[in-house]
């Protein structure tokens, strides 16, 4: 446990940090549950053996969440930032006197959490926050990572004018074949690779776009802003697959790594299709959020 007895006062832990009650209840109430399980699996064993091996378990879950706890809080206030790597399984021990299975419990949960991840051969690090995107209105990267106090930043992998395939064609109302502007760029959230964007533009307003620096200025900016053609609405299709070579490459993720894919047209006036895009985001890094609406029948 973490702390030592108090003397006068009883077997009397001081955490570090408070333990929520309601969880500990919870865990008591599973620890009752399991007494029959437990009893017939132990067969004739005493009801003080059958008692002690519930309590053991119970203690453990105890244990678990108050060092879960702890970790948790150091996250939340900023004692362990972003990239600070735990101490080793030793150290810990040494500090909360827990045992071995309650930090690889405690650590797993926090993994599934979001709050630390694991690098093979490396040890246990603090992972970045995800990054929530809403899907209520059309935006672009530049202008939700605005909203969300991050800095956006492009690099421009590659600006080409190519044929049309059947499905770009379709997208933007096009003939197969016909020539199109294809624009790739990894885009990246305060230095963080975040997402590997594939775009296609009809060639006419294509051919002016890739002679802007797209390092800095965002598509979405330079169609409505500088080349006046207002986006109005998109359709949005969202898929999770797995990262390809050149998408794992791009966002600095393993091989087949969960990505989400997003296939983005959006429409200019009169319900023309000026913009199609292939979005692939970090699935470890970023959600989508949205609300829904009961519709009253």
């Amino acid at each position: 446990m973490c702390g030592a007895p108090r003397r006068g006062r009883g077997l009397v832990y001081a955490c570090p940090k408070p333990v929520h009650i309601p969880d500990l209840l919870s865990a008591i109430e599973k620890m009752a549950s399991r007494l029959p399980a437990i009893q017939t699996a132990m067969g004739q064993a005493s009801p003080h053996d059958v008692i002690m091996s519930s309590c053991r378990w119970c203690m453990t879950l105890f244990s678990t969440h108050v060092f879960e706890t702890v970790l948790a809080g150091d996250i939340s206030n900023g004692d362990l930032k972003v990239g600070d790597q735990l101490p080793t399984e030793d150290g810990v021990i040494a500090r909360f006197e827990v045992s071995r299975i309650t930090i690889r419990r405690t650590i797993q949960n926090l993994v599934s959490r979001g709050l630390v991840e694991i690098r093979r051969g490396k040890g246990t690090f603090i992972a970045a926050p995800k990054i929530s995107q809403d899907l209520k209105e059309l935006s672009g990267f530049v202008e939700d990572m605005h909203a969300l106090g991050r800095k956006p930043t492009a690099r421009v992998i590659g600006k080409a004018i190519v044929p049309a395939d059947v499905n770009v064609a379709r997208q933007l109302a096009l003939t197969r074949g016909e020539r199109v502007v294809r624009i790739r760029r990894v885009r990246l959230a305060d230095g963080v690779p975040l997402s590997f964007d594939e775009t296609y533009l009809p060639l006419e307003i294509g051919k002016k776009i890739i002679g802007d620096n797209l390092r800095v200025e965002p598509i979405f900016s330079l169609l409505e802003r500088k080349y006046d053609v207002p986006l109005i609405e998109a359709e949005y299709k969202l898929d999770a697959v797995a990262a390809e070579k050149e998408v794992a490459m791009a966002l600095k993720v393993k091989l087949r790594s969960p990505i989400f894919r997003i296939e983005r047209t959006s429409f200019s006036t009169s319900n023309r299709p000026v913009d199609y895009e292939t979005l692939h985001y970090r699935g470890d890094l970023v959600q989508f959020v949205t609300r829904l609406v009961r519709k009253i029948r």
